[in-house]
């Protein structure tokens, strides 16, 4: 399973990387591209936000990689990060922005562009991929129980 981290302003290009992953036999999960709103809209209340929030938790604990695009800014895509790294759920981080938070560094891959996801992911499984991924963390970090 697949969670993709990203901007409500970037939602239809992302809502696209969703379908051709999905396309490719890759699940995902990411509500949130179904029903996200731009967070300065009068019509998203904190009711609404604090509805979204533990749907979203949930979908991160399930997921078996963490893909995050970097191409727009956004304050959640970090939250939700460091919530995958304590998890010890992989962390792919799409894009070119300036890698400007110490937790970046923990990222198991950092790629350009989505092709590059694509051609990462291509023959093989979210699974399989954050497995090796898995095992190159546990080398670089030690985390306790």
């Amino acid at each position: 399973m697949i969670y993709i981290a990203g901007s409500t302003v970037n939602i239809e290009f992302l809502r696209t990387m969703k379908q051709r992953l999905v396309y490719d036999g890759h699940p995902v999960n990411s509500s949130w591209l179904k029903t996200a709103h731009q967070y300065d809209d009068p019509a998203c209340t904190p009711e609404h936000m604090a509805a979204e929030a533990p749907r979203d938790v949930v979908e991160i604990a399930e997921a078996d990689l963490f893909i995050m695009d970097r191409t727009k800014k956004s304050w959640g895509k970090d939250t939700e990060m460091g919530m995958a790294l304590v998890l010890r759920c992989p962390v792919w981080l799409v894009g070119q922005a300036p890698y400007k938070n110490v937790f970046f560094s923990m990222a198991s891959r950092k790629l350009p562009n989505w092709c590059a996801v694509f051609k990462a992911l291509q023959g093989t499984t979210a699974a399989a991929e954050a497995a090796k991924d898995r095992t190159r963390m546990k080398a670089r970090y030690v985390f306790s129980p």
